[in-house]
């Protein structure tokens, strides 16, 4: 939406996401949330949101897309779990695990996708 949640403020993170770095919202909320001086981080693959984060000399990730030859968001996934997961892992906000033990159940998680397509493929009989 074009607001933030109204218990936004100085002592809360907000996590801005949009893949193309354009989208209309976040930009807006980006700038409420500086108006709010609320911690701010994000990601994007550039475009005015990653301009906006180096301008106000805030922490964010640009990632390359040159795994998505689509460029589709939605064919992005994995760029905006992991850098989420990367920035809950550089604040340190896992705290049930260790991060190597954290970061190995991802990837045994992620080793079972070839399992699950197998089962769901649009290939497979109903």
């Amino acid at each position: 939406d074009y607001i933030l949640p109204g218990s936004v403020g100085k002592n809360t993170l907000v996590v801005l996401s949009s893949y193309s770095g354009t989208t209309e919202e976040v930009l807006h909320c980006a700038q409420l949330a500086k108006e709010k001086s609320a911690l701010v981080t994000g990601f994007c693959v550039g475009g005015p949101l990653s301009e906006w984060f180096k301008k106000e000399g805030l922490p964010h990730h640009v990632f390359n897309e040159d795994s998505n030859p689509s460029k589709q968001p939605r064919m992005g996934f994995g760029y905006t779990f992991g850098s989420f997961l990367g920035i809950l892992l550089a604040l340190d906000l896992l705290r049930s695990e260790s991060k190597d033990q954290l970061l190995a159940h991802v990837r045994q998680e992620i080793s079972s996708i070839s399992e699950v397509e197998k089962r769901f493929d649009v290939s497979v009989q109903t």
